[in-house]
């Protein structure tokens, strides 16, 4: 009798144990986290394919996901090709100081101090991801403009200082063709800085009044430079492709692709343009509103009308040629946001799935240039999350 009491008590503990390890299961992504969170500002989280089922047997599935949370808002955040993540923080328990920016390695999820006393105002990567250009605002409060070499983990040099700038307003937006040559939005003319000579090349006017920020003020610096104001910049096989909003009171606004290489007037897209990637063979992925539908479209070029794919509102969209994949954030039905991946197949998605459902306010997500993760941040109200989705096949 002893025995069978003793067998009974053993298989209810049994029991007991298994029932608290799913509640820890279920929750671990919601109180387990705050509590973690709470306990020492940062956490890890690794999770294994068998948690993710949206797309299985299809050869286009996410495998493996890790999220790291840190009890600070991420701002500015830039993907280079020597497998880090750069970011502008204003957290001293990294920098040691109120400004700076840090790199996080996305391979073994370490942090360090890059910049300290300068607050980035804007950043812009070459396509190859081994060059960004970003202007700020160092301790003296005064604007700068440098280069920083990813390959090397270093600043280039210092652009902004030089006496052959004054001619342009203190207002400016920058772009990246390659390590030699950079677009500089200075009102809305265009030019082009060919490195090493310092020499500029006009490219063009942009043909509609664009919004403009308030004037630089040494008092307050900030304030000319609210986010807004800037311009999306992407270069694609020497072609510029900038996304302006404008003055018109429907909030419309327009996207303009200029050749570099030849004299060529610009081409424009207008509607209610919420996000903008480019594809391979200057097609176009725009999410917005045209002839009164929210949605997904798919332009090939800005000469061309733009094709819906889709209804609904996307942002954050971003492309992976290396294996004819798209990936966006959605709001879905319960108002929840979620990152979705899909494949694009002559002109239509396919294979389209739920990458994570509800990861908070997503600031960016871009794909690693080996085309196999997707790395997204999102802002929550104690901090700021960075996924990395690993894809399979």
């Amino acid at each position: 009798m002893l025995k069978r009491k003793g067998l009974l008590f053993a298989c209810c503990r049994a029991a007991l144990l298994t029932g608290v390890m799913c509640v820890i299961a279920a929750a671990f992504l919601g109180i387990g986290e705050l509590y973690m969170r709470s306990a020492d500002g940062e956490q890890t989280i690794v999770l294994d394919q068998s948690y993710f089922t949206d797309s299985a047997g299809s050869g286009f599935r996410v495998e493996s996901m890790s999220k790291h949370a840190v009890n600070f808002i991420i701002d500015k955040a830039e993907l280079l090709n020597n497998d880090t993540l750069f970011f502008n923080n204003n957290d001293k328990n990294i920098t040691g100081n109120q400004w700076g920016s840090t790199l996080y390695h996305l391979e073994d999820e370490r942090m360090e101090s890059l910049l300290e006393n300068e607050y980035i105002l804007q950043t812009a990567v070459s396509p190859g991801q081994n060059v960004m250009i970003y202007s700020y605002i160092g301790k003296d409060k005064q604007m700068g403009v440098s280069l920083y070499d990813a390959a090397n983990g270093e600043k280039l040099r210092e652009l902004g200082n030089d006496n052959s700038w004054n001619f342009m307003p203190q207002n400016r937006y920058y772009g990246v063709v390659d390590e030699h040559r950079y677009i500089v939005m200075a009102g809305a003319d265009l030019w082009l800085l060919n490195l090493p000579d310092n020499q500029f090349q006009y490219i063009a006017t942009l043909p509609l009044q664009v919004s403009k920020a308030p004037a630089y003020n040494i008092s307050d610096p900030l304030l000319a430079f609210d986010d807004d104001y800037f311009p999306e910049m992407l270069v694609a096989d020497n072609t510029l492709y900038v996304q302006l909003p404008t003055m018109d009171k429907n909030r419309l606004s327009m996207l303009v692709s200029v050749e570099l290489t030849s004299d060529s007037e610009p081409d424009i897209i207008r509607g209610e343009i919420n996000d903008f990637t480019v594809l391979p063979g200057n097609n176009l992925l725009i999410s917005g509103k045209f002839n009164g539908v929210d949605g997904l479209y798919l332009a090939e070029g800005l000469q061309a009308s733009p094709k819906l794919l889709k209804e609904g509102t996307y942002s954050n969209l971003t492309a992976n040629p290396l294996r004819n994949a798209i990936s966006f954030a959605t709001r879905a039905n319960d108002g929840r946001i979620r990152l979705m991946a899909a494949r694009l197949d002559n002109g239509k998605l396919t294979e389209e799935m739920t990458v994570y459902g509800d990861p908070g306010y997503v600031r960016m997500l871009q794909w690693r240039a080996d085309g196999q993760s997707l790395v997204c941040i999102a802002e929550e109200l104690t901090g700021s999350i960075i996924y990395q989705f690993r894809f399979s096949n």
